[in-house]
């Protein structure tokens, strides 16, 4: 084992916990975004449109979803050691 090899290891570890975290965030706030949203939310086109109580209800599914991704990833982590 060379040093090479020993920073690559480093790197892609690295690069890997980044790409969880932001994944992790970015689930979290397009969840936290549609279930806080009963106000009008401007599309691309300019309209502004309510969300009905099957998209917030959607979106709280979502959240939960991704919360219990997190606790998965955190345990798989804990198991893997």
């Amino acid at each position: 084992m060379n040093l090479n090899h020993l920073i690559n290891l480093v790197t892609n570890q690295v690069i890997r916990r980044v790409i969880n975290i932001a994944v992790d965030h970015g689930f979290r706030f397009v969840s936290r975004k549609a279930v806080k949203a009963p106000t009008p939310v401007t599309d691309q086109a300019g309209r502004q449109t309510v969300p009905t109580p099957a998209e917030l209800a959607n979106a709280a599914q979502l959240q939960a979803l991704a919360d219990q991704a997190a606790k998965t990833a955190t345990m798989t982590g804990r198991i893997g050691r």
